[in-house]
């Protein structure tokens, strides 16, 4: 679920939320204190998105090397640059749609003005 929940990250945020909520809602004990450890990455990654905020992620990297799991540390890193990048990218096309679609209104709303022989 986990792994799911990472694929949704990149590709459909609001389903991913959800599935963060169903695992949230799970008892899941210290025995799977691997899998813990991922869930509450996943979810540190989500707040990012949400916040901008990424105090809890870099935590999480400086408790995982203070416990020498630098390869699980060095993975996180790597899924939060893909997640930046994939977001980033994203609102990079949003902004200029939206830039796109102001400067048609302005060049209709022109054209009216100019035809009106004003």
């Amino acid at each position: 679920m986990i792994n799911a929940e990472y694929i949704l990250i990149k590709k459909d945020l609001k389903k991913a939320k959800r599935l963060d909520a169903i695992i949230s809602g799970l008892d899941i004990t210290d025995r799977f204190a691997f899998e813990k450890i991922r869930y509450k990455y996943m979810h540190f990654m989500l707040n990012f998105l949400e916040t901008n905020d990424d105090r809890n992620l870099r935590l999480m990297w400086a408790a995982l090397e203070l416990q020498g799991l630098n390869t699980l540390k060095d993975g996180f890193e790597t899924a939060f640059k893909q997640i930046k990048q994939i977001y980033s990218k994203k609102i990079l096309k949003s902004v200029l749609l939206e830039i796109i679609l102001n400067l048609l209104f302005i060049c209709e709303h022109s054209k009216k003005y100019l035809l009106k022989g004003y």
